[in-house]
């Protein structure tokens, strides 16, 4: 991780403002993401998001209905957690980079 990279994610961040779904979106948008996972784990990790979605009573209409969407509900409860504990767009930033997200290529790009 360096530090051209915290403050390019930060860049990112702060312009999306303080509402978690918007720097979720921005981030996602920017192409940060996790690298993949094992099929285990993504099934556990699709299984926690769901369960959260059941568990708060959300309405089956809002629930993620593709493994992107997964993924970005697992960004967005990161995100979340990291906008109470470190408050500032480079702390989030760098908590972001240490949990493994990166900027990627897409495919087509490459």
């Amino acid at each position: 991780m360096t530090q051209q990279n915290v403050f390019a994610l930060a860049q990112v961040i702060k312009a999306a403002g303080t509402d978690p779904s918007e720097i979720t979106d921005a981030v996602w948008a920017a192409g940060y993401r996790r690298p993949a996972r094992v099929v285990e784990e993504a099934v556990t990790l699709t299984l926690d998001i769901i369960a959260g979605f059941v568990g708060n009573d959300l309405p089956w209409a809002v629930w993620p209905k593709s493994y992107d969407n997964i993924l970005k509900c697992e960004l967005n409860e990161i995100i979340e957690e990291a906008l109470h504990a470190y408050k500032t767009a480079h702390s989030i930033a760098s908590k972001l980079l240490i949990d493994g997200y990166n900027k990627v290529v897409p495919n087509d790009a490459a």
